[in-house]
């Protein structure tokens, strides 16, 4: 089996992280309009559990982006070494 370099290891995570970014912004953008929607029909306790959605979301996409971050990091310092 070929060996796989930590700069390929890298990228496999990068273009993981793009991937399942793309994900959570579709989950996002769906919660943001249902919310929209129970909010403009008065049903204030159905909003108030996406609202609580809403947030983990934008957690997790602070998480990703932070990740992303560090990820981008590790491929210029291992670019650097080559």
């Amino acid at each position: 089996m070929a060996e796989i370099s930590k700069q390929e290891i890298i990228e496999k995570q990068r273009k993981f992280l793009h991937d399942i970014s793309s994900q959570l912004m579709i989950a996002m953008g769906m919660v943001e309009t249902t919310h929209a929607l129970l909010s403009r029909d008065g049903r204030e306790a159905d909003a108030e559990k996406l609202e609580k959605a809403r947030k983990a979301l934008t957690r997790m996409s602070e998480m990703l982006k932070a990740h992303r971050s560090e990820i981008k990091n590790l491929m210029a310092e291992t670019k650097n070494i080559q």
